[in-house]
């Protein structure tokens, strides 16, 4: 994403903000505590979000499961969490 955002004038002066909702994922990917024997399958995967973080370019950050926007396009939602979350900023909210 940076790089084709620099690509097209648009550089990124920031890293480029990772919300998750799984703290166990976070942990793999910022390096904290690594389950060693349930993920060696994925060595490469964690190392290489790992390095992004090292090197500035990634930030993997906490959002409670609530406040997910993501939500709304992967799973099924209660109304009234759907209609808060599609009201949120940068979306249109439903007629």
């Amino acid at each position: 994403m940076r790089l084709f955002l620099t690509q097209i004038g648009l550089p990124m002066a920031n890293p480029l903000e990772i919300k998750c909702d799984n703290q166990a994922a976070i942990a793999v990917s910022t390096g904290g505590d690594r389950p060693h024997k349930l993920l060696k399958h994925m060595q490469i995967h964690y190392h290489y979000a790992q390095d992004l973080e090292t090197e500035g370019e990634i930030s993997v950050i906490y959002v409670p499961n609530k406040d997910n926007l993501a939500d709304q396009f992967t799973k099924s939602l209660p109304k009234d969490q759907f209609k808060l979350q599609s009201s949120a900023p940068g979306l249109y909210p439903m007629s």
